[in-house]
């Protein structure tokens, strides 16, 4: 099955009809319309469409939804399955998809892993987002994989978690920031440099994470797996 992801829902306004589309893989697809008598819930409908997309909630869709024609409810929900979800972690607070700025190889040294820090550190300054991963190589070196993102990915479950894990690895210790002072960087890339010390596959990544009153907090999440580093798709293995 060729599984589609849904970018996001766009508006365009005419004077007699408001139409919505979805952004497919860089193609506009119609999604719905409204007609004037509901030109009045255009932008709640738009905006609830949206929030399905980032957050996963759509307790919103469904209130706004519930005032428009069953025709309109249809053509929305059509377009909503599981399958057109984005994967977690891929919409950040400017509610399109995150696109990459930067994939970053280090080895794993002294000195690269205090660049590693420094780099991590200006991703929580300047509010962007990140995923860190260590990897080996095939003559058992390792080393550390970065993925600087445009914005950070946005969590409003309770689980502050924007990297899904892998469902066939478990999973050893998972830690978060969320209940340390200051933003936890120290303690998150001590855990993740003492798993890599003890040959475990590590990841850390930031994420931030939706509060019920809308409030917001950037957390570093670390994730200790069970199992050696991944092999480098760098390596020259055949």
């Amino acid at each position: 099955m060729n599984v589609r992801t849904i970018e996001r829902f766009l508006v365009h306004k005419t004077p007699s009809k408001h139409r919505f589309f979805a952004l497919i893989d860089g193609t506009l697809e119609a999604v719905t319309t409204l007609g004037e008598q509901d030109f009045g819930l255009t932008e709640e409908l738009h905006q609830a469409m949206n929030e399905v997309l980032s957050s996963g909630n759509d307790a919103s869709l469904a209130a706004v939804t519930n005032k428009l024609p069953n025709a309109v409810s249809v053509g929305v929900r059509q377009y909503l399955p599981e399958g057109y979800l984005p994967e977690l972690g891929h919409f950040g607070g400017r509610g399109a998809a995150i696109s990459t700025i930067q994939r970053l190889y280090f080895n794993d040294s002294e000195v690269s892993r205090d660049e590693i820090f420094e780099m991590l550190e200006a991703t929580y300054t300047l509010t962007l987002g990140v995923r860190a991963e260590n990897q080996r190589l095939s003559n058992g070196k390792r080393e550390w994989f970065l993925c600087l993102m445009h914005d950070s990915p946005i969590s409003s479950s309770e689980d502050p978690r924007t990297w899904s894990l892998p469902s066939d690895v478990p999973v050893e210790q998972t830690w978060t920031s969320c209940l340390h002072t200051g933003n936890g960087l120290d303690e998150a890339w001590s855990i993740a440099l003492d798993g890599n010390e003890r040959d475990r596959w590590v990841r850390i990544h930031l994420s931030e994470h939706l509060e019920s009153d809308d409030s917001g907090t950037w957390e570093w999440i670390v994730d200790v797996f069970d199992a050696i580093p991944p092999l480098s798709p760098l390596d020259d293995e055949e």
